[in-house]
């Protein structure tokens, strides 16, 4: 046996005739690698483990990212078809749809983020860390958020960070606005005022400003309607104003990433690929 580490930092043994061996450690939503098309062996092995070690929950997830990965070989076709035989003995296509608040898997070092039930899937690099919280009773997501940080520079205090959200909406997008920078005012002491020109064309986008410990700070938001009208997203970029400049295109290709929208649902393969 040999241990190896992937192209994700995935630690574990290998035996002579390649063989993977993993353990059931806990491999929870967040706060990991996910499951990419490079290293798909792993993480098939890894959700058997978990599901064998009893860790019912954390091999959904898994099995959920392997089963969003593009099938465009006829190696991950069979990985899915042997996972969905497995998921089905777990639950029902329509409940792990409402039971998975969100998925991510990795293409090429960077990530997928899709969230069906509020319809919104963005991509950002793979070495960003990402802090999730979400609400509503499953299947009925009321507001998610993601805070990504893109960088921590030296001596501030608070990272280079990106943060994403969105939230089922009672009022009109227009009202939700308006409330939204009340919010900011009150909370983060930042005063957005309206850009002409907004990354997209369907949004709006607001810039403002604020001092911690004597560096100013630069704030923008840009406001994204859903054709659906009652989920309404934002994304937000807030940095120092000396290295605004450098970081801002990751802020603008987050946001150009975003799509808003209703995400074809995830479904089980129920039939083996021609062969097999």
């Amino acid at each position: 046996m040999k241990q190896v580490t992937d192209s994700q930092g995935n630690r574990y043994m290998v035996d002579q005739e390649g063989a993977i061996l993993t353990d059931a450690a806990t491999a929870p939503l967040s706060g990991r690698p996910h499951a990419s098309v490079e290293n798909v062996d792993y993480y098939y092995n890894k959700f058997g483990t978990l599901l064998g070690g009893g860790q019912k929950s954390d091999a959904i997830f898994m099995g959920t990212e392997i089963l969003d990965l593009p099938p465009d070989t006829k190696k991950l076709q069979t990985l899915q078809y042997a996972i969905s035989l497995s998921m089905t003995r777990l639950m029902d296509i329509n409940s792990l749809n409402s039971q998975v608040p969100f998925v991510r898997h990795e293409q090429k070092g960077t990530v997928v983020y899709r969230n069906r039930q509020l319809q919104f899937e963005l991509s950002y690099p793979a070495e960003f860390t990402v802090e999730d919280h979400f609400a509503g009773a499953p299947g009925q997501m009321t507001f998610a958020f993601l805070g990504i940080n893109v960088g921590k520079l030296a001596g501030d205090p608070v990272p280079v960070a990106v943060a994403v959200t969105a939230q089922r909406i009672k009022t009109t997008f227009d009202d939700n606005i308006i409330e939204a920078l009340a919010n900011i005012l009150t909370r983060r002491g930042v005063a957005l005022k309206p850009m002409e020109t907004a990354l997209r064309a369907e949004g709006k986008q607001y810039k403002g400003s604020r001092t911690v410990m004597d560096r100013t700070y630069s704030e923008e938001t840009i406001f994204l309607p859903n054709p659906k009208g009652n989920i309404a997203c934002t994304v937000s970029f807030m940095c120092s104003d000396e290295h605004y400049k450098e970081y801002y295109p990751q802020f603008a290709a987050i946001v150009k990433s975003l799509r808003i929208g209703a995400i074809p649902p995830l479904k089980y393969v129920t039939e083996a690929p021609a062969g097999l």
